[in-house]
């Protein structure tokens, strides 16, 4: 009795002291974790919007969407760019929007939107897809080869995506409504429709699914987001 009342005590003060070392330790480095994701965050809008003059984060807008054939709600963050002008012209938003549709779970897409609604750049910013199937879908790479190691002029701006740039250029009404699918033949391909990527149908369509609630949401609250 006397020994099971001593383990007691000792994994009691184990698991205590365990607990205490982890939340100091989280405590420690929630800061530096969030200055790190705020960091992060402004690399990406730097990707998909045009040079800007304000902080977008700070200026951050969240809106509510309801895409066709959902039941629930959804969330969708605006993060509007204005220029150098007196008063801050509004050129653009980077929007994003968050999928359950992955196959690996949460897919987080980050994209551009002019005022007039055209998608511009589009970038997933989370993720858990497999590797080398789903990741065809949500990965932006570019192809180096051996010579470009001894050159100074090594290709610029963002990596080309066969999935993620069909998006770009596309109006938002068109990939808003309930007409917007996923199609598995370049013959189907519309103005309102995405080529899936074979093998990864899930991840095409949980990009597609968040990329459609920042058009549904831009559409909805337009008149709201592009107020002066």
């Amino acid at each position: 009795m006397k020994q099971t009342a001593r383990l007691t005590v000792v994994l009691g003060t184990t698991c205590l002291i365990a607990s205490i070392v982890l939340a100091v330790g989280n405590l420690l480095t929630e800061v530096p974790r969030q200055q790190a994701e705020s960091r992060e965050r402004q690399r990406n809008l730097r990707v998909v919007l045009p040079e800007f003059a304000n902080d977008p984060l700070r200026d951050a807008v969240t809106l509510t969407t309801r895409t066709p054939g959902s039941s629930a709600d959804s969330t969708v963050s605006f993060y509007p760019a204005r220029d150098a002008e007196q008063g801050g012209r509004l050129i653009a938003f980077a929007a994003e929007a968050t999928s359950s549709l992955g196959y690996g779970g949460a897919v987080t897409v980050l994209a551009g939107v002019q005022p007039d609604g055209t998608l511009m750049q589009v970038l997933v910013t989370g993720h858990s897809e497999t590797p080398g199937l789903g990741t065809r879908v949500t990965d932006r790479t570019r192809t180096r080869y051996l010579w470009e190691a001894f050159s100074k002029d090594l290709p610029a701006g963002l990596a080309p995506s066969v999935y993620l740039d069909q998006f770009t250029g596309r109006a938002a009404a068109a990939l808003a409504g309930p007409d917007f699918r996923l199609v598995k033949s370049a013959a189907e391909v519309t103005d309102s429709s995405v080529l899936a990527i074979s093998g990864a149908t899930v991840s095409s369509r949980a990009v597609a699914d968040a990329v459609q609630q920042i058009c549904s949401a831009f559409n909805q609250h337009r008149q709201t987001l592009t107020q002066p």
